[in-house]
């Protein structure tokens, strides 16, 4: 072979050991560099957790009471914020011709509720979307029943636009005073109990609360 042979034959050899040795370098992850132009993308999670999973934990309707006379209002929230209720009250003194059995005021609403903020581990805020009610108020009938029907408005709605949804485990020592009262009139809440038992619902301007 002659001497030109020889030397294309060495310096080929030679560059594919280097090949060899390059290759098991970047393998190893060294040596490794980033092509020039390479745009790198780092991607990070910036999902936000959907409060509005919690309605999904409100299985039992939320009542409003004072446990004196027979009023109440009744509200059950759906897994979607939406929410349907009830309030009803009745006088039996309150006849006349037509009506012997006495009054019954009633009010058949709903409306919808949107979660604003997880306060902490036990409360939500919620903000009032609508709410609409069935019939105009202090509109009459009277019935067959013996009863007169007279539609009044959505009892604890008062004022109402921002609520707080309080969670089991809620320390009593830190929820509103008068939140506290409306659980205690009906004998709901222990005056020893440190804790809330229950869901709670709390219509900020009204000062009214629901046990749930």
């Amino acid at each position: 072979m002659s001497r030109f042979y020889r030397l294309a034959a060495l310096g080929l050899a030679a560059g594919l050991l280097g090949a060899m040795v390059s290759g098991c370098a970047l393998l190893r992850g060294g040596g490794a560099t980033t092509p020039p132009g390479t745009v790198t993308v780092t991607v990070t999670d910036t999902s936000t957790p959907d409060l509005s999973a919690v309605f999904a934990q409100l299985t039992d309707s939320f009542t409003f009471a004072s446990g004196a006379g027979g009023w109440s209002t009744t509200v059950k929230i759906a897994a979607d914020g939406s929410f349907a209720g009830q309030y009803n009250d009745t006088d039996m003194g309150d006849t006349g011709p037509g009506y012997p059995n006495g009054t019954r005021y009633i009010c058949l609403f709903s409306g919808h509720f949107m979660v604003t903020a997880q306060v902490d581990q036990y409360e939500y805020a919620l903000e009032l979307v609508d709410i609409s009610q069935q019939g105009t108020p202090d509109d009459t009938t009277i019935e067959s029943d013996g009863y007169r029907y007279i539609v009044s408005t959505p009892y604890g709605f008062d004022d109402a636009q921002a609520f707080s949804l309080y969670a089991p485990g809620h320390p009593v020592s830190s929820l509103p005073g008068g939140f506290v009262d409306w659980l205690r009139q009906p004998q709901m809440l222990p005056d020893d109990a440190t804790t809330l038992p229950f869901w709670g619902l709390y219509n900020i301007a009204g000062d009214d609360g629901f046990f749930g």
